[in-house]
């Protein structure tokens, strides 16, 4: 992200780059979506190292609950507050990237523990 922002003005790139991540509705959407890794990935290591389930269905699982909690999420805040995307294709599929994998990585991190 930043080297796309940096390509013709780096001075600008920068001041530009610094200003997108100032975007309060970001902010929160990357918060929740940590708070959301860290409660439910105690759940996930129980259910896989105490109980036994698969990872990749763990995994798969944890991935719809927490794009699930995100999308509430942003679905309150834009019917609330007015603030939100205003297509939800986009938002939809790269949230639902990133949560499949950092619960990949979760996963795949847990089961290597239990090896």
């Amino acid at each position: 992200m930043l080297y796309l922002e940096t390509r013709g003005d780096f001075a600008n790139g920068i001041l530009f780059f610094m200003q997108e991540q100032m975007n309060s509705l970001i902010l929160s959407v990357v918060f929740l979506l940590f708070l959301c890794a860290f409660v439910l990935g105690r759940w996930a290591g129980i259910k896989i190292l105490m109980d036994g389930k698969s990872h990749v269905l763990m995994t798969i699982l944890f991935t719809i609950l927490s794009w699930g909690i995100l999308m509430g999420y942003l679905f309150l805040l834009n019917s609330i507050v007015g603030k939100g995307p205003a297509d939800w294709k986009e938002p939809a599929l790269s949230m639902f990237l990133v949560s499949l994998i950092i619960w990949g990585a979760t996963g795949w991190s847990i089961k290597r523990t239990r090896a």
